[in-house]
């Protein structure tokens, strides 16, 4: 006989399943608004105080993306308000990039198929 414990796995499974898919829908975008950012700046060649400019200026929103990049170092704001690409900052950030890509693939393959031998060893 099944306890309430064993009919709670397939639920469990269901909603790590849902939750991966969830993440692999919002966190691109959260990736590509970052890196219209830098591009914005890149293209321009921004990339010293002289060079700055008010985000603005530039189309830059000052949204989530925008101040993970500050926070980050990887855009440096001037004391008037003017940004600029750090290239050390940049290329920090392309490696945390890749890292948390990889990171994030084998969580969204590893927990659905955890969580499908789960359930089937618990029915």
């Amino acid at each position: 006989m099944l306890s309430a414990n064993d009919a709670m796995v397939p639920v469990l499974a269901l909603a790590a399943s849902s939750l991966v898919l969830l993440l692999l829908r919002v966190l691109p975008n959260y990736g590509k608004a970052q890196d219209d950012v830098m591009s914005a700046l890149q293209e321009r060649g921004i990339h010293s105080a002289d060079d700055a400019r008010r985000p603005e200026s530039l189309g830059i929103a000052n949204d989530l993306a925008y101040r993970a990049l500050v926070r980050g170092g990887v855009l440096r704001v001037t004391d008037d308000g003017r940004v600029y690409l750090s290239r050390d900052g940049l290329t920090v950030a392309r490696t945390r990039q890749q890292r948390r890509a990889r990171s994030f693939w084998l969580a969204a393959i590893t927990i659905p198929v955890l969580s499908f031998f789960l359930a089937q060893s618990c029915t």
